[in-house]
């Protein structure tokens, strides 16, 4: 058995990751996420006090926790709960949410594995409206969200690793000046 020495609550995902250091920088940001159960609450509340204006989009299920512990060696477990199922309604609501505030803002970072209900072509989507927009995108996501979002132009560091055999030589050639 593992007796925890202390415990905290932090807002994280790898798009609130990228909201957090954008906020440490003193620059304004929004966090479109869905939000559901007091664990969205808790998020919405967790982002507000770093900064970060929370632009939830309400949904039925419960926002995603993650758990991390850290050994006395500085050891990291993570482990990641399922997440969401999200509706093709609450989809819906929340590519409008991500419109809307595309046509105030430059940049729309999207970043991570797709929630569960959304299809590989959500990113893209999102993609082509928000460059209508004029905003810019950095993707960092993988799979099949990656290779169908990569028929739009943006920024993506994929690695290797994340990019499906066929898309490493497309991505390529997109990215080379």
């Amino acid at each position: 058995m593992l007796r925890a020495t202390h415990d905290r609550f932090d807002p994280g995902g790898k798009g609130i990751n990228v909201s957090r250091a954008v906020a440490a920088g003193g620059h304004r940001t929004i966090a479109v996420a869905p939000l559901g159960g007091p664990e969205g609450a808790l998020l919405a509340r967790l982002l507000g006090e770093h900064g970060i204006e929370a632009a939830g989009v309400p949904i039925a299920g419960s926002t995603r926790i993650n758990v991390t512990l850290v050994e006395p060696d500085g050891t990291l477990t993570k482990m990641n709960a399922v997440g969401p199922e999200i509706t093709v309604a609450e989809a819906g609501v929340l590519m409008d949410a991500v419109q809307t505030r595309s046509a105030t803002t430059d940049w729309i970072a999207c970043c991570g594995s797709l929630p569960r209900g959304l299809p590989p072509q959500w990113y893209a989507e999102l993609v082509a409206r928000s460059h209508r927009a004029g905003a810019r995108i950095p993707l960092g996501t993988s799979g099949a969200a990656l290779t169908a979002a990569l028929r739009e132009p943006m920024w993506s560091s994929p690695t290797r690793r994340s990019l499906p055999r066929p898309s490493v030589a497309r991505w390529r050639r997109w990215a080379t000046p």
